[in-house]
């Protein structure tokens, strides 16, 4: 009896065995059929390319055909000319053709709602969101050519700095430097540890607000020569305005210690096309990347990094990818100003890939596709944006912080996805719903800052400002305060005089608009610090003072020349020096 039972014992423990590892083998063969990288995700995945090949091949075809109607039809259109042609090659009405200027064009094919980048210029077609492949600059680049000349630099011995060239005047054009500039690892047998090559310029001002003498930062002008920099491998810090206004810089290698890219150290770089960051980055200052124009892309793969004010703003990023996780990425706060979005008015910027990110987006236009891992992403104001994609979203960032973004249609967050009618549902845009108009009442023909002290507790997000007829005069900051995007201010015709900040935002505001009435003689220190895109200037005008009306794309004024009245730097933006504006004199309706 006893042995009959041990073999019974036996034969189920087998059994159970067996069935045990039948359901492994099953899983596994589940799994190379079904999973990630299984055969049917490999099929579905190569058929998606050979897919995604063919139209990028139809698009080419199509703007071949149009580059030979150009070349012998002398009344020719190119936006209509391609349309045809893509129609020709995807069938009528299959294709939206989206024209971004410069000969350059956005494809949406319908049927498979994908969308392709085509640069005319080059001959170039992407897919929507990718930029092909980057060839960046490496050391092995320049390995025959020799380390630049050590007395090239000034050098700090005590702490390992490079602190500018030696001769580079600021204002002296005629000093010539070499175009490629390779940092040596020791000067004078001392290690390279921090570089900053642009020229600094002091000079001595009164602060204006407790009118204290000070020496203040004056500027930084780029030296022209330079096209390639070279930082050794024992540099750790990019230091502050290091390269900035470098204008014909366009590849840099970059230090694989280096831990931190300072303040404004590549900002004005507009030729740098590519950059390649360290893994080792571990912070990226406020306004480092300002105004790269040429940028296309940025790739980030440190484990963690913050992400200072500004940083990328007004690049010509077009994908970002960021690997790791950013922290503390400037989402404090309210997006309205400006220096709180890592990513602003980024107009190429078309696609963010992020695994982890506390950063903030907005007036990225352009920008149709979030793909998070972890989503802590703060979004303003991004016209362009359809989808986002997420595993898991942290803290308090959504809701009134996707504002705005009226296009998005389509959000997938872990398992949960989200219509567009619920998206407005629950994320809608309820920034209106505040908004007021504030019709001032008339006490005296002077309004001044304390007058307005009442309206502050009572009103927000004002969209319309009335000022009655009989006023002469704004003070100083009289509704600085009440100011924020997309309001119109309303002048009467008596008005002689705006004061110093009268309606200079605390904070960044947008799409302000005013008309300035003939009769107007006097206009403050930014008066009307804002985001403008255009300003009509009155005849009446003989005075203006600094940065008057902060960032403006075109100014129209009705003098036909700059009135002697008129501060030197009337047209600045916070003292910097205005970027792409144009100014029309003697201008009529």
């Amino acid at each position: 009896m006893k042995i009959r039972e041990n073999k019974k014992g036996i034969t189920l423990i087998a059994l159970v065995v067996t069935i045990v590892v039948l359901l492994i083998l099953a899983a596994i063969s589940l799994n190379l059929v079904f999973g990630d990288n299984g055969i049917i995700k490999r099929v579905m995945d190569a058929r998606e390319r050979n897919e995604i090949e063919a139209e990028i091949e139809k698009i080419k075809t199509a703007w071949a055909a149009t580059q030979i109607e150009k070349s012998i039809n002398s009344d020719f259109n190119e936006y209509d000319t391609f349309e045809d042609e893509l129609d020709n090659n995807f069938g009528e009405n299959k294709t939206n053709l989206i024209d971004k200027g410069d000969s350059k064009y956005t494809v949406e094919v319908i049927e498979t709602n994908r969308k392709y980048d085509v640069n005319g210029e080059t001959g170039e077609v992407n897919k929507f969101g990718e930029i092909g492949n980057v060839d960046y600059p490496s050391s092995d680049d320049y390995k025959d050519i020799p380390d630049s000349d050590s007395n090239l630099f000034i050098f700090d011995k005590k702490t390992g700095s490079i602190n500018g060239l030696n001769n580079a005047d600021y204002y002296d054009k005629n000093v010539a430097y070499p175009s490629v500039i390779k940092i040596p690892e020791k000067i004078d047998g001392v290690e390279v540890k921090s570089v900053r090559l642009a020229p600094m310029v002091y000079k001595t001002i009164r602060n204006k607000w407790n009118n204290e003498i000070i020496n203040q930062h004056y500027g930084t002008t780029g030296i022209v020569d330079v096209t390639d920099v070279i930082i050794p491998n024992t540099v750790t810090t990019i230091d502050y305005n290091a390269f900035k206004n470098f204008v014909n810089l366009k590849n840099v290698v970059l230090s694989n210690k280096l831990t931190t890219i300072s303040e404004r150290a590549f900002a004005g770089c507009t030729s740098l096309e590519t950059i390649k960051i360290p893994n080792t980055v571990n912070y990226i200052g406020e306004s480092a990347f300002y105004k790269t124009s040429s940028l296309k892309e940025i790739t980030i793969n440190s484990p963690e990094i913050e992400l200072g004010k500004s940083c990328f703003s007004n690049s010509g990023i077009r994908v970002a990818n960021i690997t790791g996780n950013v922290v503390n990425g400037c989402i404090e706060g309210d997006l309205d100003i400006k220096n709180q979005s890592a990513f602003y008015k980024c107009e190429n910027l078309e696609k963010i890939v992020v695994n982890k990110g506390h950063f903030g987006v907005a007036i990225c236009n352009q920008l149709a596709e979030i793909d998070a891992n972890i989503f802590a992403v703060r979004i303003r104001e991004c016209t362009g944006l359809e989808k986002i994609k997420a595993n898991e979203i942290i803290g308090n960032y959504f809701g009134e912080d996707i504002e705005r973004c009226e296009n998005l249609s389509y959000m997938e967050i872990g398992k949960e996805k989200y219509s567009k009618a619920k998206i407005d549902a629950e994320f809608g845009d309820k920034s209106n719903e505040d908004n007021s108009v504030l019709n001032v009442e008339y006490k005296s023909s002077t309004i001044t800052a304390d007058e307005t002290e009442s309206y502050y507790d009572t009103l927000e997000r004002i969209k319309e400002i009335n000022i009655p007829e009989g006023v002469t005069k704004i003070e100083p900051y009289a509704f600085s305060r009440l100011i924020s995007s997309n309001c119109q201010i309303n002048l009467p015709s008596t008005i002689k005089e705006i004061g110093d900040h009268a309606f200079e935002p605390e904070g960044y505001a947008r799409n302000i608009s005013v008309n300035l009435p003939e009769g107007l003689e006097k206009i403050g220190n930014r008066a009307f610090g804002s985001d403008w895109n255009e300003v009509i200037i009155p005849s009446t005008v003989t005075e203006i003072g600094d940065s008057a009306f902060g960032e403006v794309t075109t100014f129209k004024c009705r003098a036909s020349s700059k009135p002697s009245g008129w501060n030197e730097k009337w047209n600045y933006s916070e003292g910097c020096e205005p970027y792409r504006q144009e100014i029309i004199w003697n201008y009529k309706d």
